[in-house]
């Protein structure tokens, strides 16, 4: 069985204005303590599941995971490749990295404890939006980063976001055209989504903040995709480009509809089609765990349905460039989606959102730019 490992380290300075991750205020002693959670959970999930060989990768993801000490993470990670190991040097192990503070050690002390990738939150090179954001980084520290990673690291991702309040498409121009000139293996490039009960979403609704139009949005997205072949970043998934070898393979499972198992505040879980997510508020985390309970939220979980899974395998699909194999679903799930959407996918090929090339289903182009309107067709 192919299945990933998620673990989530939710600490940060302070929390962006758009974030509605589990997130947890920075404090000295709260990451080591937190660590031995998570090496609680670990152990109790090593016992209890049968995963059948070690993770095909690990990624570290947040909050602020490089506000993790080294010495935190590097017992973390022995802790991890003694339950669920033995980790090979192939192995894909990402960390989240924020550019602000990392110093020389830190990378080099990363790369020794065997991270071979790591993903840098750019956002932007607007120092104002960045501000507005609630981003601590400045683009100095960005552009001081961004060139010690290649000397380092085999792989490393840049991550931007665009449709953000005041951006234009000359301005997200200008942004993609800074973060290229370092020369990134991979970039993703995610348009802004306000979700509610954030800051931002408040500020959307009173109009303290005016956000790009549908349209000046939908440019910016399809100016990524035509302007970054030519830096030899190619679009394998709608929001991420790569050079050829250096696609996340951590997130490729995702979007491949396998198995992942995540640990801490608020992770979520896929196993054997199986879903589930962690409680999210760390007090109760916490007291789970120390009463030797499983941190599980019990409301969360969705037991396997095989219309269900085969839905998910269908529309994390066809984000990917490509596509998806109609008669690799059927052999997983046991149902021809070719019967049960038949007329959906013939609908959308005569929109021109679609292209059924053989057992082969890809979005188009325009199809793409509307993606929204092509999953939910397979809801």
């Amino acid at each position: 069985m192919t299945w990933g490992l998620y673990v989530h380290l939710p600490f940060c300075a302070r929390k962006c204005v758009y974030c509605d991750f589990p997130v947890v205020l920075w404090k000295p002693g709260r990451p080591e303590a937190y660590a031995q959670l998570l090496q609680r959970e670990a152990s109790l999930l090593a016992s209890s599941l049968d995963l059948k060989g070690p993770p095909a990768t690990l990624y570290f993801g947040g909050g602020t995971p490089s506000t993790t000490p080294p010495s935190v993470l590097k017992d973390l990670l022995r802790h991890l490749g003694n339950l669920f190991g033995p980790f090979s040097d192939a192995m894909e192990i990402t960390l989240e990295v924020n550019p602000e503070g990392v110093t020389e050690e830190d990378l080099l002390a990363w790369r020794a404890m065997g991270i071979n990738r790591v993903s840098v939150g750019v956002q932007t090179s607007c120092e104002e939006t960045l501000r507005l954001l609630g981003r601590r980084h400045t683009r100095d520290q960005v552009e001081r980063l961004l060139t010690r990673l290649p000397g380092i690291f085999p792989t490393w991702n840049v991550d931007l976001i665009y449709g953000l309040p005041g951006e234009d498409l000359s301005s997200w121009k200008e942004t993609l055209s800074w973060a290229l000139s370092f020369g990134p293996p991979h970039l993703s490039a995610y348009s802004l989504q306000v979700e509610e009960r954030t800051p931002l979403w408040h500020w959307v609704q009173t109009k303290k903040v005016v956000l790009p139009p549908e349209e000046e949005v939908a440019d910016m997205m399809a100016y990524v995709r035509e302007y970054l072949p030519a830096f030899g970043l190619f679009p394998y998934e709608i929001s991420n480009f790569a050079r050829p070898g250096h696609e996340s393979r951590h997130n490729l499972l995702y979007w491949r509809n396998e198995n992942y198992l995540g640990l801490g505040l608020g992770a979520h879980s896929h196993v054997e089609g199986i879903r589930w997510a962690n409680v999210d508020h760390l007090g109760r985390y916490r007291e789970l765990l120390l009463k030797g309970l499983s941190p599980v939220d019990p409301w969360s979980v969705i037991p396997f349905d095989r219309r269900r899974s085969l839905s998910d395998g269908l529309i994390m699909g066809l984000r990917l460039a490509e596509g998806v194999d109609l008669l690799a679903l059927k052999e997983r799930y046991g149902e021809d989606p070719r019967e049960i959407y038949g007329k959906a996918f013939a609908s959308l090929e005569q929109k021109g959102l679609l292209a059924l090339e053989g057992t082969r289903v890809k979005l188009t182009p325009k199809g793409v730019l509307l993606g929204n309107l092509v999953f939910q067709e397979f809801l």
